[in-house]
């Protein structure tokens, strides 16, 4: 398979980091029922939203949790050949920001320092 020869990878390979697909109206519905019991109960949400690991990257189930000037925050990226994404929320302000590539262009390079830059400069403007 190209794919396999350019990357090293093979289909499994993209399976796990790389196997969820999404358009930014299906996120904001993803997001907007993140708020509610919608999707499942609030005490496996509360899990989730919980930090197990301690340190910078205080990891929970599937979410890194922190603290974004006083508010507690959620993020989550990574990437894989061709994609990139991001996504950092403060549940308690309502407010979401998401990075979606697929450009591949940035692998991940920097890309700590100019999204943390562009989201903090988002945040302040609306918050």
């Amino acid at each position: 398979m190209i794919v396999e020869q350019l990357t090293g990878k093979t289909f499994a390979d993209f399976l796990h980091d790389g196997g969820i697909y999404t358009t930014l109206n299906d996120y904001a519905k993803w997001d907007q029922a993140l708020y509610t019991d919608t999707l499942v109960e609030r005490s496996t949400l509360n899990l989730a939203f919980r930090g197990y690991t301690g340190g910078d990257n205080n990891f929970g189930y599937g979410w890194m949790v922190g603290k974004h000037r006083r508010w507690k925050s959620l993020r989550h990226g990574g990437f894989t050949v061709g994609y990139l994404n991001y996504v950092f929320r403060v549940p308690e302000k309502r407010f979401t920001y998401l990075l979606l590539s697929n450009g591949g262009i940035f692998e991940n390079n920097g890309f700590g320092t100019w999204t943390d830059t562009l989201k903090d400069e988002i945040f302040d403007y609306y918050m």
